[in-house]
């Protein structure tokens, strides 16, 4: 599923060049079933973009250029009265699966108005009949600055409904170049293929859903919405509809990252491997283990794991995050002999003792003195870590000794 996400942001490269962070968060909008509202001035591409990902998800786009005279029958439709006295819907242009709707900010208050029960339910409602919108359904809007010729602010109601707002900004020069050596030929957007139909969308939308929140996620997004609520350079929080929308799009984060449970920023499964900040579970139990001298400090467990395994000669386990739960793969784990305390002294002249992970990097860097560590890692089988390891024991023991630095250096066995 990842590699068709993957795929879908590079449909789009082919027609927005740079904007890596700005695309994947429209990508984790739609998601989520989220709005999108994209504020910049004209001409950087916000159409273009929405365009694309419409293509790339086989989504019916809709495009609509807002006006002050744009009535609101003309976004949701109308009863058409025939000769007869009966009435026949004429659908509205909103009702497709996405619906660009370009310049907002120009349209009077009365047709953004139109727009409240869509967005927010996913219908609209014509002299009483409620129609509901095809799924997948999404809003993406874009507007001009606030002070631009012929612009007006959005009203709240409408702006809390839009999941993510963003801004493009220009290219950089690079980018602008390569935008410029495009257009000698078809239009970009006309060489966007399609990578998901509507149905595997609405798939990705489902399990996104199923993305799993710990108790203290949901209470951190809370306390992140009440500081916007007290903050005294905010005059408006955010609402309990934009806290939903923030756990959404959490999950649809989560979703793309190939995780199927929701961390706080920042924080991955590599981050256990090395020293991190850790609370007890149960903290009673926690301290009685820490006064017997079970355990020496919190957060200390995988890192011991992660040694033992090493100097052992074997891989580093590897983590996988499932809900509440952390499961951990060994791998090719190697029977040792444990050492009998009686041990025979060894006189000094004795040489070094080698494992087989030793014996497998010496041959390497024998052939070949200059190779890196990441490619003795992957000739000799394990991982980058292992070899780290063992190359570090092995200089401490002046076994082996690097000579130069950088590409030039070159490993020397002594």
């Amino acid at each position: 599923m990842q590699n068709k996400l993957e795929k879908i942001l590079e449909e789009v490269g082919k027609v927005i060049k740079g904007k890596a962070a700005e695309k994947e968060m429209i990508l984790a909008a739609i998601l989520a079933e989220g709005h999108i509202l994209l504020d910049d001035i004209p001409g950087v591409g916000k159409t273009s973009l929405a365009m694309a990902f419409s293509k790339a998800m086989e989504m019916q786009a809709n495009r609509m250029q807002f006006t002050s005279d744009v009535l609101p029958s003309d976004v949701v439709g109308f009863n058409l009265i025939k000769p007869d006295g009966s009435k026949e819907y004429q659908r509205g242009i909103i009702l497709c699966n996405l619906f660009l709707a370009d310049e907002i900010n120009r349209a009077s208050s009365k047709t953004q108005s139109a727009l409240l029960e869509v967005m927010e339910e996913g219908k609209v409602t014509v002299d009483g009949i409620t129609t509901p919108a095809p799924k997948p359904f999404v809003v993406m809007a874009t507007e001009n600055p606030a002070g631009s010729v012929g612009t007006q602010m959005l009203p709240d109601s409408q702006v809390d409904r839009f999941m993510i707002c963003l801004t493009l900004g220009y290219p950089s020069h690079s980018e602008e170049v390569l935008i410029l050596k495009e257009r000698q030929g078809i239009h970009p957007i006309d060489s966007v293929i399609q990578v998901v139909d509507r149905q595997e969308l609405l798939q990705m939308q489902q399990m996104v859903k199923t993305i799993y929140l710990n108790d203290e996620i949901y209470d951190y997004i809370v306390k992140l919405a009440n500081e916007t609520r007290t903050h005294s350079l905010l005059t408006q929080g955010l609402s309990p509809r934009g806290t939903i929308a923030l756990m959404d799009l959490s999950k649809a984060v989560a979703f793309m990252e190939g995780r199927d449970c929701v961390f706080p920023e920042d924080w991955t499964v590599d981050d256990l491997m090395g020293p991190h900040k850790s609370r007890p579970y149960n903290p009673l139990i926690a301290n009685t283990f820490f006064r017997a001298g079970f355990i020496e400090a919190w957060g200390r467990g995988i890192q011991k794991i992660k040694d033992s395994c090493i100097q052992a000669g074997n891989d580093i386990p590897e983590y996988y995050v499932k809900k509440e739960d952390i499961m951990v793969l060994f791998r090719g784990l190697s029977e040792t002999t444990p050492q009998s305390p009686q041990t025979t002294p060894q006189s000094p002249q004795t040489t070094p003792q080698l494992d087989e992970i030793d014996s497998r990097i010496i041959k390497v860097i024998e052939s070949k003195p200059s190779i890196s560590q990441r490619k003795i890692a992957a000739s000799v089988g394990v991982s980058y870590e292992t070899v780290r390891y063992h190359m570090e024991n092995m200089k401490k023991r002046e076994i082996i000794v690097r000579k130069g630095n950088g590409r030039s250096g070159k490993w020397i066995v002594l």
